[in-house]
């Protein structure tokens, strides 16, 4: 992250990178091919989308500004994304907590979707929706309104100059998310879905890519 993206408004304070760093590089360089170019050459916006949310700004192969997966960003199908800071303070001290531990848990892995609809499963929810349920419709419809105003945020980083939208992970399976998420984005560049959440496919593509640079200088021996 840039120095400028560090800055959050209390001195003392730093923002943290906390980003799915394989899976967005991986989708960027597919996106690359699917351009004609190098992912070095573009600069991307990338959603990776799954039980953790991170979207991130890619500037010519670099990472220069991101939502922390576990602290900011869009609620997700079980943490909470960025939350009003009057009503987490209240939350903290309400005694409904007595540990630190407790309080994160509890954010981290009862918030999103399943706090609203008692469950994170997306085709149940889809289920619901296709049956009537306005309260699924609206809450699923929620977390890809502020993922779309996130993306929107991060076209701002790069003054509009913005080669590709890149949505990723598993959530990308879901024409209803994507479709939706693109009704908010698509007029800033064109969007690509890559669904799935690869690993091993990801770590290789990485791999790869290093041994064609001919630049091991960022390896490590353990």
């Amino acid at each position: 992250m840039e120095p400028i993206a560090r800055i959050p408004g209390l001195k003392g304070i730093k923002r943290r990178a906390g980003f799915h760093v394989l899976s967005q590089k991986a989708a960027g360089r597919k996106a690359a091919r699917e351009l004609g170019t190098t992912y070095e050459n573009l600069n991307l916006i990338i959603a990776h989308s799954g039980g953790g949310i991170t979207i991130c700004v890619h500037r010519k192969g670099w990472i220069i500004d991101g939502t922390h997966g576990l602290s900011e960003g869009p609620f997700t199908p079980y943490r909470t994304g960025a939350l009003p800071l009057e009503a987490v303070i209240d939350l903290s001290f309400s005694g409904r907590f007595e540990t630190k531990g407790e309080l994160e848990a509890y954010l981290l892995g009862n918030g999103g979707l399943i706090s609203y609809l008692g469950t994170y499963d997306i085709l149940e929810i889809e289920k619901k929706i296709r049956s009537g349920d306005k309260e699924a419709d609206l809450t699923l419809r929620a977390m890809c309104y502020q993922i779309g105003k996130k993306i929107g945020e991060m076209a701002a980083v790069l003054r509009g100059r913005v080669d590709g939208i890149v949505l990723t992970e598993n959530m990308s399976y879901s024409s209803f998310i994507v479709n939706e998420i693109k009704s908010y984005i698509d007029f800033l560049a064109t969007v690509y879905a890559f669904p799935g959440d690869d690993e091993l496919e990801n770590l290789a593509l990485g791999g790869f890519e290093v041994l064609k640079s001919g630049d091991f200088s960022s390896i490590q021996e353990y």
